[in-house]
This record gives C-alpha cells, sequence and structure tokens, in this order.
C-alpha cells in the first residue's frame, strides 16, 4: 500500500486509513475519491494502488489487477511505488492463477529492486508452479542470502525441496522455519504432510 500523505480530502485519507477496521468503508472512499476525479496525475496512480490493496484484501483479484494496470501505465508512480505496483499485480496474477503474467511482474519488480525479499519468495512459488524447479530454489536461496532466517522463504524453499524429491533439505528448512516463526500455519502443515 502507497502512502498518500499530503493529498488532501477526506475520501482519499480514509481509503487507506480505513483499509484494515472498516474495508467496505475504505472501498467506498477509494471509489469516490477515483470516480469523482479528485485525485490527478501521482496521486490519482498512488489512489489506485491503494485501492488495489483494498480489493486484494476481498480477494477481488480482476479488479486489483485493473487498477494496478491503470496505475502502472499511467507513468505517474515514483520507482519505489512502481516496483510495489509490479509485485502487488504480479502477486494479484499468481492469486489469480495466471503464472505467465505473475512472473513478468515479479521480473519486473525484481529487475528494478534485486533485494525485495518478498518478491523474490513470491517468483519462487510462481516459478515452482510453472515446474521451474531450479529457478524456484535460486529465487528462495537469494531470499535466504538476504536474510537466513525469513520464514516463509525457509517454507518456500521447503516446499521446492520437497517438489525435488528432497526430503531431507525440505524438513531441515520446514522445521527452522517453524522455529523462526511458530505461527506461521504453512511451515507446520507441510512439515506435517512430510512425516506422514
Amino acid at each position: 500500500m502507497l502512502a498518500l500523505s499530503g493529498c488532501g480530502g477526506d475520501d482519499l485519507k480514509n481509503c487507506t486509513a480505513l483499509r484494515k477496521s472498516a474495508p467496505d468503508k475504505a472501498l467506498e472512499h477509494c471509489n469516490t475519491a477515483l470516480e469523482n476525479r479528485l485525485v490527478f496525475g501521482e496521486r490519482r496512480a498512488g489512489a489506485l494502488v491503494d485501492r488495489s490493496a483494498v480489493l486484494t484484501d476481498r480477494n477481488d483479484w480482476d479488479r486489483a489487477i485493473a487498477d494496478l494496470s491503470e496505475a502502472i501505465q499511467s507513468g505517474k508512480l515514483s520507482e519505489r511505488n512502481l516496483v510495489i505496483a509490479h509485485y502487488d499485480r504480479g502477486t494479484a496474477y499468481a492469486r489469480n492463477q495466471d503464472t505467465a503474467k505473475a512472473l513478468a511482474d515479479l521480473d519486473e519488480a525484481l529487475k528494478r529492486d534485486p533485494a525485495y525479499l518478498d518478491a523474490l519468495v513470491n517468483r519462487t512459488i510462481a516459478r515452482r508452479d510453472k515446474g521451474d524447479l531450479p529457478g524456484a530454489l535460486a529465487d528462495a536461496n537469494a531470499a535466504l542470502k538476504l536474510d537466513p532466517n525469513h520464514a516463509k522463504a525457509l517454507v518456500q524453499r521447503g516446499v521446492t525441496y520437497f517438489a525435488m524429491q528432497e526430503g531431507a533439505k525440505a524438513l531441515e528448512d520446514l522445521n527452522a522455519a517453524v522455529k523462526t516463526a511458530p505461527d506461521l500455519a504453512a511451515g507446520r502443515h507441510v512439515r506435517g504432510i512430510l512425516y506422514q
């Protein structure tokens, strides 16, 4: 989600402020700001990204993708916000089962910011879904080089090792993920499958 400080207007402020506590109200405010053309240029592009975050929270992938596409195509996002928009759209494409488009956006985000940890983790998943296990493993390793205790990266590398039929390595990573983040359900779930 982008920060839109200084944009003015209650609708735009409430678009982001109410996202978690009152998502329906947040969406209403986002829609009002965007549909009534209360924001222009970079502020509009940022508001589109903010609305896409609300839509993503609601699993409304198609509308989130549309907003992110408009924001990216506007040419009005800062470099950092462009990286975030490509990451967010790539994640939305992945959730929408469009692996090729997910990979294209995650590749773009990582081209612009090679150390974007969450993009590396999500590209690990997308590459594995595509059947590119060596590429998935390379991304998971790159993520863990940046942060050796990143629980989600450990889980995804463990799942990748499992897909490569390397159970001992998979179990080692999943145990490390559970130790690092005991509340991470994915690590415990996949580890449980390995024990069966």
